[in-house]
């Protein structure tokens, strides 16, 4: 009589294999959420960077004041406040007149759409609704945009604009900020960077 070899796994090869994928699971799942995370963050500092460099080659270009604004709808710049989280406008200012704001006559150059975003874009500055880039490239003065998500003052990005009009990556710090008007948030409350 032939015998009929049996093919199969055992119920203990089954478990041990299970427990060693759980494992390996368990450990690579949340560096992955971690990695996804801090390209997001990456991702989103980079529109700011990408925003600040467009208004200072428009302005070298045109020889005109050219300026990136808080926005909500694309259109108009926003009034008060210094959370950038629902995205800016760059607009270049052919009355050079009113460069905080964009007029009829101003040609906007592009719209960063961050309402979807729920990552909080702070200006260390109380009221900081534009920066306007002069005929030269400079700005007026300083500026850094701490970026915060979710994770807290740990995983916090910053954007710091010198008076040159140079655009960098830069570490966040709790800002000192003058009083001011913050919508009720005033950032580096307590030492914090994004409370």
């Amino acid at each position: 009589m032939p015998t009929i070899l049996q093919r199969g796994y055992t119920v203990t090869g089954l478990l041990v294999g299970l427990a060693a994928a759980g494992i390996a699971l368990s450990i690579g799942v949340p560096s992955v959420a971690g990695f996804i995370a801090n390209q997001a963050q990456v991702s989103a500092t980079n529109e700011l960077v990408n925003a600040l460099d467009l208004a200072r080659d428009e302005a070298l270009r045109r020889s005109r004041y050219v300026t990136v604004c808080r926005s909500t709808n694309g259109e108009q710049c926003n009034a008060s406040g210094n959370d950038w989280k629902a995205g800016w406008i760059v607009f270049a200012n052919d009355s050079m007149a009113n460069i905080n704001s964009a007029d009829a006559n101003d040609e906007i150059l592009r719209y960063f759409d961050r309402r979807g975003d729920k990552r909080r874009v702070l200006a260390d500055r109380p009221n900081l609704t534009f920066v306007a880039f002069t005929p030269t490239g400079t700005v007026a003065a300083p500026v850094t945009w701490t970026f915060c998500d979710s994770r807290g003052d740990d995983e916090a990005r910053a954007i710091t604009l010198n008076r040159a009009g140079r655009a960098r990556a830069s570490l966040p710090q709790a800002p000192n900020p003058p009083p001011g008007d913050y919508d009720g948030e005033v950032p580096g409350e307590n030492g914090a960077i994004c409370s």
